[in-house]
């Protein structure tokens, strides 16, 4: 099963990777020098929409052991952090499933990352309960765009805090349209249980782009 590694870094101030820009040319050049290594199998980046100095990188790996980027990209792109991340890298390995529902979500005109920390883990029927919830979305009318869940496990060096974080992306026509269903009595009787214990929820949303491998 694939794992996919989620890499959210802060942007030198006043940067922007959009396409045409030379920055959003370095990072795809990053992204290639990446597929170098062995088992990686697709990169995808973007910033995030409500923090225009916050990027996510999602690379796709054949195992967790080979995902190596932690705090920085690899030595043989020395001038891309430079140029365009600045401090420490948060990362985090998830097995997503559905997979298809993953390649759906990040695939959307929009993607929603809701990132849920706890002390110990999720409960049992967490994944359940967001299938629960999706489907019930559905039979209100909501477009499906795709949708995955996974966990990462923390080992108390990232903010001295150990635990399990559950990833949920989901596709969107916009972030309009989510803040329009998150509005909604369909949501709030099902999606709201879905950070129930959880100490921290992050959520945000990005127009991934795809790099190209050749």
């Amino acid at each position: 099963m694939p794992t996919t590694q989620i890499v959210n870094w802060e942007l030198v101030p006043g940067s922007e990777i959009v396409n045409g820009s030379d920055l959003a040319s370095k990072g795809d050049h990053c992204g290639k020098e990446m597929f170098e290594q062995d088992g990686r199998q697709k990169l995808r980046f973007g910033m995030h929409l409500e923090h225009p100095a916050k990027l996510t990188m999602l690379l796709r790996e054949y195992s967790a052991k080979r995902c190596i980027v932690t705090a920085l990209p690899p030595p043989n792109v020395p001038e891309t952090p430079s140029l365009i991340m600045t401090g420490q890298a948060e990362v985090l390995h998830v097995d997503f499933e559905p997979q298809r529902g993953f390649y759906e979500a990040v695939s959307a005109p929009v993607t929603e990352v809701a990132t849920f920390a706890f002390d110990s883990s999720p409960p049992e029927d967490a994944y359940r309960n967001v299938e629960k919830a999706i489907e019930a979305l559905k039979k209100e009318g909501v477009k499906d765009h795709g949708w995955s869940y996974g966990e990462h496990a923390r080992d108390g060096d990232e903010g001295g805090c150990k635990g399990k974080s559950a990833v949920l992306v989901v596709g969107w026509e916009s972030v309009e349209k989510h803040m329009e269903v998150r509005g909604s009595q369909a949501f709030n009787d099902n999606m709201r249980y879905l950070g129930n214990g959880a100490n921290s929820v992050e959520v945000h949303h990005v127009q991934f782009k795809q790099s190209n491998r050749n």
